[in-house]
């Protein structure tokens, strides 16, 4: 009884909805629909760390420690750049390459490289201080990392696409 009184209350205001939605044939509402699921997946190679060089594992170190202790992104901007905490990307530096969530470790090491690559912070002149890796070599370990197949793209509009 509840049920009905309620929908009988509300149909005034969502009725021209519904019946907007009746008018869309059901293939293409089938077709959106399925954009908004995310699908079940198997770990893609980069998941596996031993699939990765020694040297990509210390260049992602090197570039993790770099993001935490470096000069690249101030306090009041990390989280919003990273999608992590400075804390939380110390964590995954510290435990670096051992990990309980790949999940999560793969999105803060392709948001600290891919950062580290496209975001203006001005400070490449005491990149050497960080890491032993150039902007190329970090570039080739990022597009490696998310096995895309694609070139990388060091425009913002890249940048911005490869946040996880």
């Amino acid at each position: 009884m509840v049920m009905s009184v309620t929908a009988i209350l509300l149909a005034p205001f969502f009725f021209p909805a519904f019946t907007w939605m009746t008018s869309i044939p059901p293939t293409v509402l089938s077709r959106a629909a399925s954009f908004c699921r995310v699908p079940r997946r198997r770990a893609p190679k980069w998941e596996i760390i031993e699939c990765m060089s020694d040297r990509d594992l210390q260049v992602i170190k090197e570039c993790l420690d770099a993001a935490v202790d470096g000069p690249f992104f101030d306090d009041c901007e990390f989280h919003t750049l990273m999608g992590f905490t400075r804390e939380e990307i110390s964590r995954i530096a510290r435990t670096w390459p051992h990990t309980d969530d790949p999940g999560e470790q793969n999105n803060a090491v392709v948001n600290v490289l891919n950062m580290l690559l496209g975001y203006p912070h001005d400070h490449w002149h005491r990149w050497p201080e960080y890491s032993s890796a150039t902007p190329q070599e970090i570039a080739q370990v990022l597009a490696r990392r998310q096995d895309d197949g694609a070139a990388f793209d060091g425009a913002p509009k890249g940048t911005f696409d490869r946040l996880r």
